[in-house]
């Protein structure tokens, strides 16, 4: 339901107990206090501790990164995320 953090919180720490490489559960888990109190902090220091811990996840985790950059302002940091992101684009019809 809606506005139901703190159970949501419990969940999201029981999945990264199990699975704590998983990128997704992680960053939804540090996403909590944004959605509740505006604070994108803890979400700034998990993509930080993601990428300290495998530098080649930036491009994994480029969407949360300038998701990140653009609920801070940062355009700089927007910048250097959108440089991460691999981008896919379809082939030309023959």
């Amino acid at each position: 339901g809606i506005r139901h953090y703190a159970e949501g919180t419990r969940l999201l720490d029981r999945a990264i107990a199990l699975a704590p490489k998983d990128y997704y559960a992680r960053l939804m888990r540090a996403e909590r206090p944004l959605y509740e109190r505006a604070d994108t902090r803890p979400w700034h220091a998990e993509l930080d501790a993601i990428l300290a811990e495998d530098p080649r996840a930036a491009s994994t985790v480029a969407d949360s990164l300038l998701d990140c950059a653009l609920y801070e302002r940062d355009p700089a940091a927007a910048d250097r995320a959108v440089s991460k992101a691999r981008f896919i684009v379809p082939s030309e019809a023959a």
